[in-house]
This record gives C-alpha cells, structure tokens and sequence, in this order.
C-alpha cells in the first residue's frame, strides 16, 4: 500500500513537473516572441527614417530637376527666337516677294502660337508639381 500511494504522489509530482515546463516553456517563447517583435519594431522604424530620408532627396532632385528643365526651356525659347532672326531684317524683306513675305510672317506667327502654347503648358504642369519655383524672391 505504502508503494502504491509513492507511486501516485510520484505520478502526481511528474504531472506536476510537465505542467510546471510546459509553463515556463511558453512564458520562454512569449519572451522570445516580445523580443522578437521589438527587434522587427526596430527594424521597420529604422526602415522609415530611412525611407523618409530617401523621399526628402528625392523631393530636392525633383526641385533641381524642374529648374534644369525650366533653364532648358527658357533657353531653347530664346534659341528659337535668335535662329529665325539671324538674318537682317531688311535684306530678307528686300530679297522676296509679298506672298513670300506674308509666308513667313504666317510661319512666324505658328511658331510663336506654338511656343506660347508651350510655355503655358510648362506653366501649368509647375504649378501643378512645385508651385514655389514661380515665386519672386
């Protein structure tokens, strides 16, 4: 009887053990699984300050950009206009007939037509992207 009472108490005291690691087993991975998530919190926020960084030079690329693009323009504008004015004036006036000469004015009026239409287009697409490069300062 003594025998058989020791092995229930050491049933018991086994069931007891189980129960007791089985506990600390899962308080280890709950642990394992806060650090786990505090390292990938860690992570992802170094991965945004590092995004934000990215964005901010981008967004000053871009600035530059749009300011080479409009220097660009500006200066194939006045290219355009020199070129078809390279000649005198006069000496082509002289050297052609009305019809010609009203040809000309007609291309010259698409021309500007075309590089009014241009312009406005610039414009508008500054506006829309980075207002701040039209301000006077």
């Amino acid at each position: 009887q003594l025998i058989e009472d020791l092995r229930k108490q050491l049933e018991h005291l086994q069931l007891f053990k189980l129960e007791a690691e089985q506990r600390r087993g899962r308080s280890s991975s709950m642990g394992l699984q806060e650090y786990n998530s505090r390292t990938r919190e860690t992570e992802l926020e170094q991965e945004i300050k590092q995004l934000k960084q990215d964005n901010r030079n981008l967004k000053e690329q871009n600035d530059e950009l749009n300011g080479q693009i409009i220097n660009l323009s500006i200066q194939g504008a006045k290219n355009l206009f020199s070129a078809s004015f390279s000649e005198s004036l006069a000496a082509e006036i002289s050297s052609v007939s009305r019809d010609e000469l009203m040809e000309a004015i007609q291309k010259q009026e698409e021309i500007n037509f075309r590089l009014q239409d241009y312009i406005d287009r610039i414009i508008v697409a500054i506006m829309e992207t980075n207002p701040s490069i039209l301000e006077v300062k």
